[in-house]
């Protein structure tokens, strides 16, 4: 039994909450669950990011297992999250001179994922659910 109002995505809204009255901002949201408590996770996250000018604060949702969701995005299984989660730890670590530490899609695309397969990240920014 749980008391009423505390849920997933209460707990990430005061986390947010409490990051921002210490001057923290969030750039980047990366949500995942694979059951229904999460959907709470994904409704706060992608309110938190709309409530920033376009491209300020990016929210990637996604649920584990192709079903309805809140979450814009879907992954098939625990071990294609370990593999988002190499990619994107990989990506953090690749730096080239003078870039800041952005990449281009052209850089992303380089990186490879363990099994020799190219990244490719066009999919974390479409509208439409889609699997990554």
């Amino acid at each position: 039994m749980r008391p009423e109002g505390v849920h997933k995505g209460s707990f990430l809204e005061r986390v947010l909450g409490r990051m921002a009255e210490h001057g923290k901002m969030v750039d980047f949201l990366l949500v995942v669950g694979d059951d229904a408590s999460d959907e709470s996770m994904f409704t706060a996250a992608t309110e938190y990011a709309s409530s920033f000018p376009p491209r300020m604060v990016n929210a990637f949702t996604c649920t584990v297992g192709k079903k309805p969701s809140q979450a814009r995005s879907f992954l098939n299984d625990v071990d294609e999250v370990h593999g988002l989660l190499g990619s994107i730890a990989r990506c953090s670590r690749v730096t080239r001179p003078n870039s800041r530490g952005f990449m281009s899609s052209v850089d992303l695309r380089e990186l490879v994922v363990g099994g020799g397969g190219a990244v490719s990240y066009t999919h974390l920014t479409l509208p439409t659910k889609r699997r990554v």
